[in-house]
Formats: structure tokens, sequence, C-alpha cells
């Protein structure tokens, strides 16, 4: 690995085997995550992000799933060659997510003060006395006002918003290197989507870690991200520098996604990728996203495209170069 990656996917081919038929969730994807960089994972809902990012920390339920084959190295460990009890020692403390529901992930009959406390005392050894005033000053930093009352508080006493900013705390209790955030601001409003936003830069910057957003929003990413990767059928499309993703999108998939989340000046209306995602049960042997694509060509179909490089940074694969 280079002295500037902390986390650096290759190769990653994940499966579920569900009844008779075998969903190809992601298919051997490689990609680097550099130390104090925010990297946006987009791609419409079954494309593989969330999946890839709940293998990090194989967080995923084995079976149906199946990691077939790849790597993840953090800081040059494999983490799908160490032991549950050595990941334990990472999960939180190294490497920490954020869930796209807290309401799944917050415990309702336990004060809110108790499961971040819990939580704490496993990783820092630390007791609840001395671990109360840290989590109020952490509650405070993610803007949760009277966080001595919030502290006795159970989670379903508060909003939607609070409750996710809670799930924010959690993960910043153990000062990761890494946070991992799958679609953070899907449930909230815009009001509240641009202070989680202006809130994970801030701790981003305050403790010099990484960051993976992961969105189905390419409007979101524009504003936090560094670096984006555009995921389709379990496979990378694109992926470079954000100014070079928005300024010379090359795949007609990204192209797609940027059109959908701009309004056309003309019509006043958005535009709008034709067909459905696929499943990931069908797999042919050429483009991804051949049966979608408006621009493909008879090669498509039958044969995956090449990475083509656009610069050092910015790759597609596609047989349409230009």
């Amino acid at each position: 690995m280079q002295k500037d990656t902390i986390l650096e996917i290759d190769n990653l081919k994940i499966n579920f085997k569900l009844n008779n038929s075998v969903i190809h969730a992601v298919r051997d994807i490689s990609f680097k995550l550099k130390k104090n960089e925010i990297l946006g994972v987009v791609g419409e809902s079954g494309s593989g992000k969330s999946v890839t990012c709940m293998s990090i920390l194989k967080l995923l339920l084995e079976p149906p799933a199946s990691i077939e084959s790849g790597s993840i190295k953090y800081n040059g460990l494999d983490l799908l060659k160490i032991s549950n009890k050595q990941l334990n020692k990472i999960r939180g403390k190294g490497i920490s997510i954020i869930f796209q529901d807290p309401v799944s992930y917050l415990n309702p009959v336990l004060t809110i003060g108790y499961q971040l406390s819990e939580l704490l005392i496993n990783h820092d050894q630390l007791s609840k006395y001395d671990s109360k005033g840290y989590i109020l000053n952490i509650l405070d930093k993610v803007w949760i006002p009277y966080s001595t009352q919030r502290y006795d508080q159970y989670p379903h006493g508060v909003s939607v918003g609070m409750r996710q900013r809670i799930m924010i705390a959690m993960a910043m209790l153990c000062k990761p290197n890494i946070l991992i955030a799958d679609e953070p601001t899907t449930a909230l409003d815009v009001t509240v989507q641009a202070q989680i936003i202006k809130l994970i830069k801030e701790l981003k910057e305050t403790n010099n870690m990484s960051v993976i957003w992961v969105t189905h929003d390419l409007g979101v990413v524009a504003g936090i991200a560094d670096y984006i990767i555009v995921m389709y059928n379990g496979m990378i499309v694109e992926k470079g520098k954000i100014n070079d993703i928005y300024s010379s999108p090359k795949h007609p998939y990204t192209i797609g996604l940027i059109n959908s989340a701009s309004r056309n000046i003309i019509n006043n209306r958005y535009s709008m990728i034709e067909g459905l995602p696929p499943d990931g049960s069908e797999i042919n042997n050429g483009c991804c996203f051949y049966k979608r694509c408006s621009k493909r060509l008879k090669i498509c179909e039958h044969k995956i495209p090449p990475s083509v490089k656009i610069n050092k940074d910015h790759y597609f694969s596609c047989y349409l170069e230009d």
C-alpha cells in the first residue's frame, strides 16, 4: 500500500445465495481510500454500494452472503483474513459506520447514554462514571442541545434528525480513522441534510479522518467528496476526482445520473435513465449497463469494456471513448 492510502479494496467479489439463485452483488471491484479524503460511492439502489461498505467490517450475514474473492486492506492488514476478535478491536475504533436508518440500530429500551457508554467502555476500558463527561462533550460537538437531558432519554423520545446525530456521536466516540456514512441523509428533510453534511465535514477536519460517503444522489456528494466512484450492478463504471466527474463525465450511466439530478431549464423537468436497475441475478458477458444504455454498440453485449484512462485519477469502462 502507498503511504497516503489507508484502505485498499482489490478484486472484491460478493455473492448472495438465495434459494436456487445467485445474486452477484459485487463484481470484482478495486479502489483506494486516501488519508483525510472523502470518497463518494454513488449509484442507484442495488448497485452494490452498501454491500461493499458492509463487507469492510464483515457485517454481512454469511450465509446468504459469501465473499468469493478479493482483499480489503486497512493500513496494510487484510481484514478478510483476521479473526473476529481482532476485527472487533478495529470496529468502532479504527473504522466506524453510520447507518441509513438510526431507528433500526438504536435499542428502544436502553437510554441514549447507556448505549453510548457501553461502546466506549468496551473499547477504551473506561468506567461508566469516567465515560459520561466524555460522551456529553461528544453530544455537544454533534450539535445535540441539552445533552445532559438527552443522555437519560430513550431514542423514541427524540426526532429522526436527532437520532441520526446520535448515530454520528456513536460513530465518533472512539475517534476512528475511517468513517463510513451509508446514506446518512436519505430519510431527512433538506435543512437537516445540509446540517448533517456540514457536521461530518467539520468532524473530518477536526479528527483528520477519512470518510466513505455512500449515496444514490450525486448532488449530495458534489459539495463534500474529493473523489467519486460510480457503481452499477456491482461494478465500478467510472471513478475520478469530483471536478473531473462533474465537468467531464464519460460513462453513459454517470452522465445519466448527473442529468437526473439536474432540472432542464427549457422544459423545467428532470431527465431520467430509462428502464430499471437489474437485481444482480442476470449476468451477461458484456457491459453491465448494456440493456439501459441509449448509446450501446453491438460489442457491448458480448464483451466487458476495457478501463479507459483519461488522466492519472480519472478512469471509465466503456467502448465509447469520446
